[in-house]
């Protein structure tokens, strides 16, 4: 894959994100959060199960099969969905429901500083006069947005933004973590074995909501709103991004993750 096909295909993957945020907002509304991720994890790895079934049309894949993993990507795997995929997810469902759909958007728009600041502890890259500029700009960008709220008339508070700002550094450590899995591990693999550590991990905290949970009483449409969640983030967003990511380098993954509040903050005005 070429270097800019790579960072679109980190771009796309990265609007779909964005834009499942306002509509996650509506879903944990009506359903709790724990039992929507779980229903996340269950139709992202049933999806993804499928599309490797040897009739499915899809070639197979090289590279190590799941059981097969060393213990250092085993590990790896296990914290990139504990961290980027379990933790993301209620941060963010949980912070949209105490904070505006916009001031998501806007507290999320500090992800390229974040992974950025991650880089330079991680990889020892050294940041440029633009990135100083950036990290500068977030921590403003943030101040700001906790202290006055950009989306009027609608509920906003410190909880709230402060839960989005740690589902940030979820998805910027994801950013890091899965820089170096998808080096050695297929993206269709990568994006199965992910869901499925996901599912196993919000399995606990799922099970006492779904007692008395009335599925039932929900209505088609926002049952229909769930799958798109579960197809976009956890398969279609995540094929994408493991495709594109070993194609380029950390400064430029956290360059494509603008496209997270920008698709955010335009979902939000239409939905």
């Amino acid at each position: 894959m070429t270097r800019p096909a790579a960072f679109l295909s980190l771009v796309a993957a990265m609007a779909l994100v964005g834009a499942n945020v306002p509509i996650g907002k509506a879903i944990v509304a009506e359903m709790p959060v724990a039992v929507f991720a779980l229903f996340r994890f269950a139709i992202a790895s049933l999806a993804l199960a499928l599309m490797q079934w040897p009739s499915a049309g899809f070639a197979r894949e090289p590279g190590p099969g799941l059981l097969a993993l060393t213990p250092r990507q085993a590990v790896g795997l296990v914290l990139m969905a504990l961290i980027g995929m379990v933790g993301f997810t209620f941060l963010i469902l949980e912070g949209v429901k105490r904070t505006s759909a916009v001031d998501a958007g806007i507290i999320t728009a500090t992800m390229p500083a974040v992974v950025a600041l991650l880089a330079i502890l991680v990889y020892g890259e050294r940041p440029g006069r633009r990135q100083r500029l950036a990290i500068a700009l977030a921590v403003a960008g943030i101040a700001l947005v906790q202290a006055n709220g950009v989306g009027a008339g609608q509920a906003r508070t410190l909880l709230g933004n402060g839960l989005v700002m740690g589902a940030v550094l979820c998805e910027a450590l994801f950013v890091i973590i899965a820089r170096a899995l998808s080096r050695t591990i297929a993206p269709m693999r990568l994006s199965l074995g992910a869901n499925l550590v996901g599912f196993a991990l919000t399995l606990p905290l799922a099970l006492p909501r779904l007692a008395g949970f009335d599925a039932a009483s929900l209505d088609m449409s926002l049952w229909a709103l769930a799958v798109w969640y579960a197809l976009a983030a956890s398969v279609f967003a995540l094929l994408l991004w493991y495709r594109g990511l070993p194609h380029v380098e950390s400064w430029a993954a956290g360059l494509a993750t603008t496209a997270l509040p920008l698709s955010a903050l335009a979902v939000s005005a239409l939905f």
